[in-house]
């Protein structure tokens, strides 16, 4: 019996165990995106059945046979990750510099929902990370973030100015303004490796718990010597 796979309908003949024993097995793969409550309007996928025995059965009966049914499945919406966009994983910053990233030095970071779950005006939590320096995002952005919060996603940490750690909601593209223009400046004297940890987190805003991304970016800060 021929094998028939990733198929929207098949048609095939066999012995009765040889089809039993195909759909023995059976699996149901929704096309990428769909969901039964976000589809418009709201429906199951189904999946149907007809089953003839091609007049094989019994004298006197008719020719042909049949049987229809149908399994109406409900997909149910799941939580699709955003993601971050690093454009270099790797920058360097002299010792007692300050190392600014942004679309105009074309090292963006850059945080995204998934397309298949289209949140544009809900609120995610973003939290950067360093070790031996401090972080300060795009001042002109960081009146729409939210620091100040306690629930069940995490704690705001920082203010968005010469932080070690920040963490922060906002939407988006309030996220991804205030991004644009973070400026890290390492520790005075410090000279060495680093690195910017970037965790970012849905909230849950679609499908079943909350999902996320994390990146890191490298970071290595050189010993300037100086004159005598």
């Amino acid at each position: 019996m021929k094998r028939l796979r990733s198929d929207v309908s098949m048609t095939f003949t066999g012995l009765v165990s040889d089809i039993n024993a195909a759909l023995d097995g059976l699996a149901f793969v929704p096309i990428s995106g769909f969901t039964s409550s976000g589809a418009l309007p709201p429906r199951n996928a189904t999946v149907t059945i007809l089953t003839e025995d091609l007049g094989a059965t019994g004298a006197g009966a008719p020719a042909l046979q049949s049987d229809s049914d149908t399994i109406q499945i409900n997909v149910v919406e799941v939580n699709d990750p955003p993601t971050i966009t690093l454009t270099n994983s790797k920058e360097a910053v002299d010792e007692d510099g300050a190392l600014t990233i942004s679309s105009s030095k074309g090292n963006p970071i850059v945080v995204a929902e998934s397309v298949l779950d289209p949140a544009p005006s809900a609120d995610f939590q973003l939290s950067l990370t360093v070790s031996h320096g401090v972080l300060s995002l795009n001042p002109s952005a960081i009146g729409a973030l939210v620091f100040s919060f306690s629930d069940l996603y995490g704690v705001g940490a920082g203010d968005g100015t010469s932080d070690s750690t920040m963490t922060f909601q906002g939407t988006i593209a309030e996220i991804n303004s205030a991004l644009d223009g973070l400026v890290y400046t390492p520790t005075s004297n410090y000279n060495g490796s680093d690195s910017i940890d970037i965790l970012v987190n849905d909230r849950g805003q679609t499908g079943a718990g909350p999902a996320g991304d994390r990146k890191s970016t490298r970071l290595n800060s050189s010993h300037i010597p100086l004159s005598r």
